[in-house]
């Protein structure tokens, strides 16, 4: 469920591996909001 600014719903302006970008389409306002259990990549051996 996106936040709400303004009365209407933010826009997802860009999405990143930890974070996401919402933008208010109408005051313009930008939040980053970080994703749920987002960890730092790891690698796996074969």
């Amino acid at each position: 469920m996106l936040p709400k600014c303004c009365e209407k719903r933010m826009i997802i302006k860009t999405e990143g591996t930890r974070f996401v970008e919402l933008m208010c389409g109408k005051c313009g306002d930008v939040i980053y909001v970080k994703k749920p259990g987002a960890q730092i990549p790891q690698l796996l051996d074969d």
